[in-house]
């Protein structure tokens, strides 16, 4: 029985048990040879307290507008902005977490709708946003298969 959510991750991502002492980083994009990484939006899940697993969700380069990096504030992640792209973390603890990844990949979604005229920031983000969300979408569902009770804090 998995004891933590980085190590259902880990599984849910086919990284061998052997490997999973070491393993400190998940990659969970589909970033293949053929991408430019100053036009690709990278996504890891980091190792963050490994008695209980915690992660955090990391996008560099990550497509963004006001929307988005709001979204992510009230969800307690940051949005950090450099000439190298931007940058959003956030904290996950379980399955509890996974509409808000959800969330995150749908506003992400929405910054090339059809809805939208075609004023978006990076003529990239026509091909990146589709690969984001749906590299977004698969990490919610490995989440959401993650059956451990979300860790509480207790004050003394």
């Amino acid at each position: 029985m998995l004891t933590n959510l980085f190590a259902h991750l880990l599984m849910a991502y086919g990284i061998p048990p052997k490997r999973w002492a070491n393993t400190q980083t998940l990659k969970i994009d589909d970033e293949g040879q053929g991408d430019v990484p100053s036009r690709f939006c990278r996504i890891y899940a980091n190792r963050t307290d490994p008695n209980i697993g915690a992660v955090t969700l990391t996008l560099e380069n990550a497509p963004s507008d006001p929307d988005v990096a709001g979204l992510v504030a009230n969800l307690d992640g940051t949005v950090t902005a450099s000439p190298l792209g931007t940058s959003i973390t956030l904290g996950l603890f379980g399955s509890d977490d996974a509409p808000s990844v959800r969330r995150l990949a749908e506003a992400i979604k929405r910054l090339t709708s059809r809805r939208r005229t075609r004023d978006y920031t990076n003529s990239d983000w026509r091909w990146v946003v589709p690969r984001t969300v749906k590299s977004l979408e698969t990490f919610a569902k490995h989440l959401a298969a993650y059956k451990e009770p979300r860790p509480t804090t207790t004050s003394t």
